[in-house]
C-alpha cells in the first residue's frame, strides 16, 4: 500500500484490512503517523516529494512559511483532488486540519453587506475582495504553507477558492435537506471539526521555530 487515496472529490484514506484482526482499518502513512514536530525535522532531513513534482527546491508545510513573494514560489493550480495538488496525498489529516483552518476563516469574516437573493444561499462569490483577503490573512497565520497557492498578484488563493466555494456549497445543499437547522449554525458546527487544542499546537510550532540555513 502506497497511501492513495480513494477516487473521491475530496480524497479520503482508504480501508485496508488488519493481517491480525482481519477488519478493515483506515491506513495511515508514515507522516500521517507523525506529531507535527516529527514531520517537520522528517520532511527537513529527506526532503518532500511534492517539491520535486512542482519543481521547488524545498517544500515543508510543517513549518514556518515566508509570507514574501521574493522568499516563496507559487505553486500553480493543476487538476485533480485538491488534497494531491496542494502536496497532501500522504497526509490527509493535514489536509483535513487545513480545510478546519479554512471553515473557520470564512465563519469568521462573512460579509455583513452580502445581498442574498430569496431562496439562494450564501457562496463565496458574495466574499469581496477585501472579506477574500480576511479568510486568506487568518488562514495564513495558522497554515502559512497556504500562502505557495496565491497568484502573482496576491489578491487570490486559488486552494483557498476552490475550498471556501465547496464548502459554501455544501451548507447550502445541507440547508437545503434540513431546513430546520440554519445555515449559520451548521457552519459553525462544521467549523470545529479541528480541535482548538490541535490548532493552539500548531500555532505554538510555528511561532518557536528558528529558521535553519535560510530555510523554516
Amino acid at each position: 500500500m502506497d497511501g492513495s487515496r480513494e477516487t473521491k472529490s475530496r480524497g479520503g484514506r482508504v480501508k485496508v484490512e488488519d493481517k491480525k484482526t482481519g477488519e478493515k482499518v483506515k491506513y495511515s502513512t508514515i507522516l500521517e503517523k507523525m506529531s507535527r514536530e516529527e514531520k517537520y525535522h522528517f520532511i527537513k532531513e529527506h526532503g518532500h516529494p511534492f517539491a520535486a513534482v512542482v519543481g521547488l527546491p524545498y517544500f515543508n508545510p510543517y513549518g514556518k512559511v515566508p509570507l514574501d513573494d521574493k522568499l516563496t514560489a507559487i505553486i500553480p493550480k493543476t487538476v485533480g483532488l485538491l488534497s494531491v495538488s496542494s502536496g497532501q496525498r500522504l497526509d490527509h489529516s493535514e489536509y483535513t486540519e487545513g480545510r478546519g483552518v479554512m471553515r473557520a476563516a470564512v465563519i469568521a469574516n462573512i460579509p455583513d453587506e452580502a445581498t442574498i437573493d430569496e431562496g439562494k444561499f450564501l457562496t463565496w462569490a458574495h466574499f469581496g475582495p477585501s472579506a477574500r483577503l480576511k479568510v486568506y490573512k487568518y488562514v495564513y497565520a495558522l497554515k502559512p504553507y497556504f500562502y505557495h497557492f496565491r497568484d502573482k498578484s496576491g489578491e487570490n488563493n486559488w486552494l483557498l477558492d476552490a475550498q471556501a466555494a465547496g464548502y459554501l456549497a455544501d451548507s447550502a445543499l445541507y440547508y437545503k435537506k434540513s431546513a430546520s437547522v440554519g445555515t449559520r449554525s451548521w457552519m459553525l458546527a462544521q467549523s470545529h471539526d479541528v480541535s482548538d487544542a490541535s490548532l493552539e499546537g500548531s500555532q505554538r510550532w510555528l511561532e518557536q521555530q528558528l529558521s535553519y540555513d535560510g530555510r523554516p
